[in-house]
């Protein structure tokens, strides 16, 4: 689906060639979570090593499916951050993983920026996905398999929702990536 200028969810697997993630939107989102184990890593993920770092420091598996978590982080990194962020986790991916990542546009966060005059947390939004979110993310080893904004997500749980009144877009929204 068409990136629409909304922050919003993107859907991505890591290794594949892209597609629906088979059954529609509404079915590609719905999988049981389950959770072996998990561990925490100091770590600069904007910086190369950590996916390393990760196998030898922390038991990961590289074998096991593994969910990685980019939930209110990508937005304060560098385009570059974002960048090894994605390359490092897909490295270190295996067939199954999933990367959900909280996202926001590139105009989202211009907005962002221009509401903030230089003060308060919004000043400090970065990054924003590019307006073809396909392309950016297999630049980095994952296929995007769908997208969503806030607004769609909200009308799949059945909730009332309304846009912030702010042009162009407002920010926030979710993003998901399976390998």
């Amino acid at each position: 689906p068409p990136w629409d200028g909304q922050a919003g969810a993107v859907r991505l697997e890591a290794g594949s060639s892209g597609g629906g993630g088979g059954g529609g939107p509404a079915a590609s989102w719905a999988f049981p979570l389950t959770v072996r184990s998990y561990a925490a890593l100091a770590a600069d993920l904007g910086a190369p090593g950590w996916g390393d770092r990760l196998v030898r420091s922390c038991a990961y598996d590289p074998a096991a499916p593994t969910l990685f978590l980019a939930e209110g982080l990508v937005m304060y990194l560098s385009a570059a951050g974002v960048g090894c962020l994605l390359t490092e986790a897909a490295a270190v991916a295996a067939p199954g993983s999933v990367l959900a990542v909280v996202a926001a546009t590139e105009a989202a966060t211009a907005a962002a920026q221009a509401r903030s005059n230089g003060r308060g947390i919004l000043a400090a939004w970065t990054w924003g996905c590019p307006p073809d979110p396909a392309a950016f993310w297999a630049n980095h080893g994952w296929a995007v398999q769908g997208v969503a904004t806030r607004s769609d997500i909200a009308r799949r749980w059945g909730l009332a929702w309304t846009e912030f009144p702010v042009a162009p877009a407002s920010p926030g929204g979710a993003g998901r990536a399976e390998r």
